[in-house]
């Protein structure tokens, strides 16, 4: 490889180009240049339908795979290890969860938290959930977590937040927007707005499931947290603490825009 790399310069040298055209051709072989993959990174490949090959790595995603992005993926992955080993030697748990692509930040989260102070621990956890677009793959995790008897768990919310959920009614209506039946209502994350709770209803939605909007009714003292850093009205609780029997199903219109819906 090393006299592939040579052999190139030299070619590229010889050239009738600019020095800023050479350097822009250079930076490309850099990063794309032949190598192979580093063996430990090549379990995390594997075969999509329709024969598209993937990279599933904690610390590298991608739904597509090439030989040629090789040196790519291994100086990502290298230097991002590099990174979470000097994170973890000075305690910075919130980068190193950071650095972990979405799917794997739970893993990353529970081989952490017990090295985490109360704070750090309900501190990450508010980004976590914030950030994190597949709850439902890690649902029993998440309840532990919203369980823990860990103090200071009203801090995941900043004083916005905590305000408007203590201005609240004792008995508030949520909305959740699904398309996953029967198990629409078990879900840890409902809203105060039923119109986003229509949105959410439609929007992964694949093109042979029927949208469902579920309504409840939960007193105040058991929601767990209220969330609006994506203007959501997003209210954190565990189901079965709704109020029993308040719960409500609405089918919606297969096609969303025979409705008008916000966002």
């Amino acid at each position: 490889m090393a006299d592939d790399h040579d052999a190139f310069m030299q070619a590229l040298a010889d050239q009738n180009l600019s020095d800023e055209r050479k350097d822009e051709i250079r930076k490309l072989h850099e990063m794309f240049g032949p190598e192979e993959l580093r063996d430990d990174l090549k379990e995390y490949l594997s075969e999509r339908e329709g024969g598209m090959v993937m990279m599933h790595h904690p610390l590298y995603v991608s739904n597509f795979y090439a030989p040629t992005l090789n040196r790519q993926i291994n100086r990502s992955i290298a230097a991002k290890e590099k990174a979470v080993e000097e994170a973890r030697a000075r305690g910075d748990w919130g980068l190193i969860l950071g650095l972990h692509e979405r799917p794997y930040r739970m893993q990353a989260f529970k081989s952490l938290q017990n090295e985490m102070t109360d704070a750090e621990f309900w501190s990450d956890v508010s980004w976590l959930w914030t950030d994190s677009e597949n709850i439902w793959q890690h649902i029993a995790d998440w309840r532990r977590v919203w369980r823990s008897k860990r103090p200071g768990r009203d801090t995941v919310m900043d004083d916005d937040e905590r305000a408007k959920l203590e201005s609240l009614p004792d008995v508030i209506e949520v909305f959740r927007g699904t398309y996953v039946w029967p198990h629409m209502d078990r879900g840890l994350s409902w809203t105060l707005d039923r119109d986003k709770a229509v949105w959410f209803a439609y929007r992964y939605k694949p093109e042979h499931y029927s949208p469902w909007v579920v309504s409840g009714k939960i007193r105040k003292k058991n929601v767990i947290a209220y969330f609006d850093g994506r203007s959501e009205q997003e209210i954190v609780l565990l189901p079965e603490r709704l109020i029993t029997d308040s719960s409500k199903v609405e089918e919606l219109p297969a096609k969303r825009e025979k409705l008008a819906i916000p966002g």
